[in-house]
């Protein structure tokens, strides 16, 4: 595993809106992560999402994630994982679910007509 992944793995989770901890050096270090990331890696950051996105770096993470060879998670969530890891499952399935050889998600339709794609089922209060 890259060095970059283990810096922002030890960093432990994603900081929450109302913690008064420095989302620094997780932007740093986020941002510092060459992609795209292995299967190995991919696996290792999942743990890394905290409860909300964190002023948008856990969409960052999510999109790393993606950059992996393989589809992660790899089983589905149990009921009361974590809603990115979730959400990766939705969009994984999506991808699952598109016509092979299509680089289109499943829900842009063939016929021109969409579905609303996925959104985060966060709120900030």
């Amino acid at each position: 595993m890259r060095r970059e992944i283990r810096e922002f793995v030890a960093l432990g989770h994603l900081p929450d809106y109302d913690t008064d901890a420095d989302i620094e050096p997780f932007a740093t270090a986020i941002h510092a992560i060459p992609t795209p990331v292995s299967d190995v890696e991919a696996e290792a950051l999942m743990p890394s999402f905290g409860k909300e996105d964190c002023f948008g770096l856990a969409w960052t993470l999510l999109h790393i994630i993606e950059t992996s060879p393989n589809l992660h998670p790899k089983s589905p969530p149990s009921k009361g994982d974590n809603e990115w890891k979730q959400l990766l499952w939705q969009r994984s399935a999506m991808f699952r679910s598109s016509p092979k050889g299509s680089s289109k998600p499943a829900y842009c339709q063939a016929n021109g007509t969409s579905v609303s794609p996925p959104h985060a089922p966060f709120a900030r209060t």
